[in-house]
């Protein structure tokens, strides 16, 4: 009498990252003390593309002009650029560089003076003047308000007077 034996190793393949991707690439110019999301989507071994933004390692390059926490939220903190990367099991992303600016004045713009009758409106216009020349509509990140509320009132997000 004999014994048999088959022994059968299986091996579990496991899907892997092969490629990060982070979006807004390239990303906009974010005024100082403003926030960005950054989004990462992984490509996989098995061809399947999955976001994995909480699971990716945010790296800012320089944090004096930017930080990223592990959300992938960046925030200005002052005039310059940053790369950000996103790492994941050995992977790094493609570097996305990010501009951090500062105003340096805001303008109020608005068609002449006009008399408002009862229930009609007159929209402003708060205006970023960059460093680099540029300007930027900055209305609805302002802060607006009136100083005659029982004359008039605005709208504090977007800067229509009514």
């Amino acid at each position: 009498m004999g014994i048999v034996g088959c022994s059968s190793t299986t091996t579990a393949v496991s899907k892997y990252v092969t490629i990060i991707d982070v979006t807004p690439s390239p990303a906009p110019d974010l005024p100082v003390g403003s926030t960005l999301q950054f989004t990462a989507k992984g490509t996989f071994s098995d061809g399947s593309i999955e976001n994995i933004t909480n699971e990716v390692t945010w790296v800012s390059g320089n944090t004096d002009a930017a930080t990223i926490n592990s959300s992938g939220v960046a925030t200005g903190v002052a005039f310059g650029t940053t790369p950000i990367t996103a790492t994941m099991e050995g992977k790094t992303s493609s570097i996305v560089d990010l501009a951090v600016i500062s105003n340096s004045s805001i303008t109020l713009r608005q068609a002449p003076q006009v008399n408002l009758t009862v229930d009609s409106t007159q929209q402003f216009t708060a205006t970023g003047i960059y460093y680099d020349g540029s300007t930027a509509n900055i209305s609805s990140l302002v802060s607006w308000f009136g100083n005659a509320p029982a004359k008039a009132t605005i709208d504090s997000g977007d800067g229509r007077r009514d």
